[in-house]
C-alpha cells in the first residue's frame, strides 16, 4: 500500500536525520515507528496508569458532584 504524506521541510529533515542516524531508510524508519506504536497500544495495561491508581480523598464537596459536574464546573 502506498501512503502520501505532506511534510514541511523541517519535519522532513528531522525524520531524515533520525533515520540516517539509525542506519535506516525513511520508509523503514517510519514502518518501525508504526510497528512499535501498535505494539505499545496492545500491551497497554490500564491498571498501571497513574490515573487508574489514583485514590480518592475525603472532602466536603457536594454529594451529587459526579452526576452534576457540569453544573458545578460551568454553572450550566
Amino acid at each position: 500500500m502506498t501512503v502520501n504524506l505532506t511534510l514541511n521541510d523541517k519535519e522532513f529533515r528531522k525524520i531524515e536525520n533520525v533515520a540516517q542516524k539509525n542506519g535506516k531508510s525513511i520508509q523503514d524508519f517510519l514502518s518501525d515507528i508504526v510497528h512499535d506504536y501498535s505494539e505499545e497500544l496492545q500491551e497497554y495495561d490500564v491498571t498501571k496508569d497513574p490515573l487508574y491508581l489514583f485514590e480518592g480523598f475525603d472532602c466536603d464537596g457536594p454529594t451529587d458532584l459526579s452526576i452534576n459536574h457540569d453544573k458545578y464546573l460551568y454553572r450550566a
